[in-house]
């Protein structure tokens, strides 16, 4: 993806919900969408580059849908009021 964000925005790819459980259980189409995702794009003024690649907890209130390139990413104009906690693994 070459493109370039400004400000303190951030681009942020959902994580898709399981489609299966850890015992081989099948699950449907779930309508909840989860509110976890990785940052895939930070804005030019962040000077914090450690948000990128992160997985993050984030406000859904404050996404803007885009689609970009076939993929459905989540646009935040803020970053310190959209994301709730890093989640570090």
């Amino acid at each position: 993806m070459n493109i370039g964000l400004l400000g303190t925005a951030v681009l942020i790819k959902r994580d898709t919900a399981a489609t299966k459980t850890a015992a081989g259980i099948f699950l449907g189409d779930s309508p909840d969408k989860l509110s976890t995702g990785i940052v895939v794009q930070i804005g030019e003024g962040l000077l914090e580059t450690k948000a990128l690649n992160s997985r993050v907890r984030f406000r859904e209130s404050f996404a803007e849908p885009l689609m970009i390139d076939g993929g459905e990413y989540l646009y935040f104009r803020d970053l310190e009021s959209a994301i709730y906690y890093y989640v570090y693994e």
